[in-house]
């Protein structure tokens, strides 16, 4: 089964917001968008330890750049709990998009030097990566 994605065309660093700027514009597979990010052979779902705590399903993953920093991922069926997730404190960067069924799906990276590095793939794939 592949599932598919609608992605909101934008991407872009600061602020804090998830509301769709703009209306869906390009669909890319789930595990095209997992495999843009994740090293292969480092998808694990669930996160038992999640720092998405308001997801309503975790995975994570290690980056694919040098020195594998980890990936954590969430789907959401409220903006506002995705929006309080990523304001939490440890996060360093994020990428958000709205799923074909209307959830929105988090990736996200915690404090880390190349943060935003990490996330870009998806960015180019139509997500909207913030960094904090």
């Amino acid at each position: 089964m592949i599932l598919m994605i609608v992605l909101i065309a934008g991407s872009g660093s600061g602020g804090s917001s998830l509301a769709a700027e703009d209306t869906p514009s390009s669909e890319v597979s789930f595990e095209d968008a997992l495999d843009a990010v994740c090293k292969p052979g480092t998808y694990r779902s669930p996160n038992p330890s999640s720092h998405l705590p308001n997801a309503d399903t975790t995975a994570w993953c290690t980056s694919r750049l040098t020195g594998g920093a980890p990936i954590n991922i969430g789907t959401y069926d409220s903006t506002y709990a995705a929006k309080n997730d990523t304001a939490l404190p440890y996060v360093g960067a994020y990428a958000t998009t709205t799923l074909s069924g209307g959830d929105v799906a988090v990736f996200m990276v915690g404090k880390h030097s190349r943060a935003a590095a990490i996330l870009e793939p998806l960015g180019d794939m139509g997500f909207q990566v913030r960094s904090r």
